[in-house]
């Protein structure tokens, strides 16, 4: 993940960066999931482990419940997440 702080901002401290998903690289660049010039500033932000956590378990619980309302319910096989 990127964090961006606020266009223009001189003072920056560690609250202050909006943070997005990285979707891919295409050399020498790196595609953010947000609007990115020249002169921002950016730092890379690493995932806590139990954030994670939380996020993987909300996923399969909010794949369970679709697959028991849907036409054909069945049981998730595998869960991939990428963050």
């Amino acid at each position: 993940m990127v964090g961006l702080a606020t266009p223009g901002a001189k003072d920056v401290r560690p609250g202050d960066y909006l943070v997005r998903q990285i979707l891919g690289f295409r050399a020498p660049s790196v595609m953010v999931g947000a609007e990115v010039r020249t002169g921002d500033l950016l730092k890379f932000h690493v995932r806590d482990p139990d954030a994670a956590l939380r996020d993987m378990e909300g996923m399969v619980g909010r794949a369970r419940t679709e697959r028991m309302f849907s036409p054909s319910p069945g049981r998730p096989l595998a869960v991939l997440q990428i963050s």
